[in-house]
């Protein structure tokens, strides 16, 4: 496994920077307001949508990382899980955002599946 700087740099910045700010907006609630929040982290919603998405993303970042294609194509699964599940959710409120949110991702995931498999 060979590790790349540039993506150890972009690693760092997506995840250190978000993680970082919301533990130091969660350390700042009062006791309601956190146990409302793991209430909503803990619910099939959130872990369906943005748990996914997160997952998948660090995955995806870290096959880059290692540049092992294995993790990587793992991320962009549950990434795509991720996806059809939130323009489910959102299609309950909206059709027309939920078309949109599965349009830019299904495009965001085709250019990133080009550049998974490797060209002989």
């Amino acid at each position: 496994m060979n590790i790349t700087t540039d993506s150890l740099v972009v690693l760092c910045i997506t995840l250190g920077i978000p993680t970082f700010m919301g533990i130091r907006e969660y350390l700042k609630m009062d006791q309601d307001d956190k146990k409302t929040v793991m209430k909503d982290f803990r619910s099939p919603d959130f872990i369906f949508t943005i748990g996914f998405f997160v997952l998948g993303a660090l995955l995806t970042q870290l096959g880059d990382l290692f540049t092992f294609s294995t993790i990587k194509g793992i991320g962009f699964v549950l990434i795509m899980i991720s996806s059809i599940v939130s323009t489910f959710h959102t299609w309950k409120k909206s059709r027309f955002k939920s078309l949109i949110i599965f349009i830019l991702i299904s495009f965001l995931i085709f250019l990133n599946v080009k550049y998974l498999i490797p060209r002989t």
